[in-house]
């Protein structure tokens, strides 16, 4: 029985020292999810100093379908953002003195002004915006009783602890789990060269206003499924989501920065009272700098049934929204 302790004891001495030194050594993007690298690289420019002219801030179908450069400004989009995480990384750049920003462009599709996505798989997990913050989006959310950001984490021994059972505590077991298992799938690529080497790079999308490298950029959607959008259209908003658009207004007028909010093409979704009401509602608060082009995009235009716009799609929006500004600004 001693000895099989001694050896008992040496291996998981062995396994725990060899797993320190590569957690030490591996980069992290090769154990986490593959935005990893793209989101931390992001947000470390928005907190960097020195930012200058227009930026813009949305989800991903401003990511993928829209070209930044063209507007002048940094594409600081994310997929599956909502303005939470906008009011946030919003605050950082406009509160740091050393940054002079002409214009803000704001772009949130309504399914995330619905709910959330990343709020805890990303905002939670990747660390980049400060728990607090996090943790007060909470609180207004249980004051609201907004289902969206209910947290259930789910069984784990963290539940058995409740003051240790949060977000950034789980948060930090995901990480440990994720590194483990991780090591073992992902470790063999990563001396190959091989795992992202096709995916998109923060690099890419502040270089070249979004991102483009995904092979789906030249895809054409096929419509077997139903889109997100259609299946969206007639759920109403999150009440949380609209109060932090509505900070991130408030901020920009307090740091006289004019606003300019660009509504995205959908595929030919349900015109639903509930999205009809939604858009009414975002056009009172911005007035004529509310962007949307209302001809009709075809499903060749999109890539994917998350309505990302492809190629052609982005190209010919890209042509619209250049004469909208034109107009706009005149």
């Amino acid at each position: 029985m001693k000895n099989f302790l001694i050896k008992f004891a040496l291996f998981t001495a062995f396994w725990a020292i060899l797993f320190t030194i590569v957690y030490i050594k591996l980069p992290r993007k090769f154990y986490s999810r593959d935005d990893y690298e793209l989101v931390t690289t992001v947000h470390a420019k928005i907190h960097s100093n020195g930012l200058k002219g227009n930026i813009l801030l949305g989800d991903s179908k401003t990511l993928y379908g829209f070209n930044a450069n063209a507007a002048h400004a940094l594409n600081f989009c994310m997929g599956a953002e909502t303005p939470i995480e906008g009011y946030y990384e919003l605050r950082a750049i406009l509160n740091n003195p050393t940054n002079k920003i002409d214009t803000v462009f704001l772009s949130y599709t309504h399914r995330h002004f619905i709910s959330q996505e990343c709020f805890y798989l990303n905002s939670y997990y990747y660390n980049v915006i400060d728990s607090k913050y996090l943790d007060s989006a909470r609180a207004i959310a249980a004051s609201y009783h907004d289902q969206n950001y209910r947290y259930d984490p789910g069984f784990s021994l963290l539940s058995l602890f409740p003051t240790l059972n949060t977000p950034a505590n789980n948060q930090k077991k995901d990480l440990i789990i994720h590194f483990v298992s991780g090591v073992f799938n992902d470790l063999p690529e990563y001396y190959k060269k091989k795992r992202y080497a096709n995916l998109p790079s923060a690099d890419n999308q502040l270089r070249n206003g979004r991102l483009i490298t995904y092979p789906t950029d030249t895809l054409k959607y096929d419509r077997n499924v139903p889109a997100v959008d259609e299946d969206m259209s007639y759920i109403k908003p999150s009440e949380v989501n609209l109060i932090y658009f509505k900070k991130m207004l408030a901020l920009c007028q307090s740091h006289h920065v004019p606003v300019l909010f660009i509504q995205m093409p959908s595929l030919p979704a349900k015109q639903t009272p509930t999205l009809n009401r939604h858009i009414a509602y975002l056009k009172s608060l911005l007035g004529r700098n509310f962007i949307q082009d209302t001809t009709f995009y075809a499903d060749s235009e999109f890539r994917d049934y998350y309505a990302h716009l492809n190629a052609n799609g982005a190209k010919r929006y890209q042509n619209f929204f250049q004469q909208k500004l034109y107009h706009l600004t005149k």
